[in-house]
């Protein structure tokens, strides 16, 4: 009976072993999916603020067109690593309002009609 007795109580101090083990790594689960959170938040934080500040930067510094020059020398800067890009910033400047008020934003009137 003494034997089976021990025997429990070996049984119940390794359950509580293992039932602190386990708590502990609930802890640490819950302490690295807070850590990842926070990283994935702070990553998408930076590529959109650098999306939107390379897409500033480059409308500003290439759109809206404004001499058959500008158009040459646009057209020298594309390449194939960066064609997207200068596809995907027409396209949203010409989606923000009608095709006869964003066109301006790409180009002025003066290159249209050359």
């Amino acid at each position: 009976m003494d034997s089976k007795f021990r025997q429990k109580n070996e049984t119940c101090e390794e359950l509580k072993v293992l039932q602190s083990s386990v708590e502990c790594m609930r802890t640490d689960l819950s302490v690295l999916s807070d850590a990842v959170a926070t990283q994935a938040a702070y990553i998408r934080r930076l590529l959109k603020r650098n999306s939107v500040g390379l897409s500033k930067l480059s409308q500003r510094a290439t759109f809206p067109l404004r001499s058959a020059n500008d158009l040459k020398k646009l057209d020298l800067k594309i390449t194939v690593d960066n064609k997207r890009i200068y596809i995907n910033e027409m396209k949203n400047l010409l989606s923000q309002s009608s095709l006869s008020q964003s066109i301006k934003k790409i180009m002025i009137e003066k290159v249209r009609c050359v």
